[in-house]
């Protein structure tokens, strides 16, 4: 593109305002992105993906998560069902910091998306592409 373009110039850069470190797990078995084994867990009739007890874990290490879906309704869903089930953080600023964001979210031209006013004030949010750009920039600072 950039040769293409004539006088334009190719840019890469692996740079991320937030660390990321990734984890995937297959069945009951959690590896790091170099595909080593990091542990083992047992499924809970409550949870049989894992999927909360590794988002607690990641929350009360005082990190944040981000899961991945294949569609705009898995992540919502999925955003809907970790508010209800995660534990929540509640210190002062925490909550202060979610407040604010919904006051952010309100005051967005097209109004506060049903599903991110019920899962902000409990730390948990979707991001993708049906998201407005006001949205996207107030869920983007709070994930930072």
């Amino acid at each position: 593109l950039a040769k293409w373009l004539n006088e334009a110039s190719f840019f890469v850069t692996n740079f991320r305002p937030v660390p990321l470190t990734e984890h995937f797990k297959v069945g009951d078995t959690v590896y790091n992105s170099e595909k080593e084994v990091v542990r083992i867990m047992k499924s809970t009739p409550d949870d049989p993906d894992g999927v909360v007890t590794l988002c607690d874990e990641v929350i009360d290490g005082g990190f944040s998560v981000l899961v991945f879906g294949s569609s705009k309704r898995q992540c919502e869903t999925t955003a809907t069902y970790l508010a209800k089930q995660v534990r929540s953080r509640t210190d002062e600023e925490t909550v202060a910091a979610r407040q604010q964001m919904m006051q952010q979210l309100k005051g967005s031209p097209a109004g506060v998306d049903p599903v991110l006013e019920e899962t902000v004030p409990k730390g948990v949010a979707y991001h993708h592409a049906g998201l407005t750009m006001e949205e996207r920039e107030v869920v983007e600072r709070g994930f930072r």
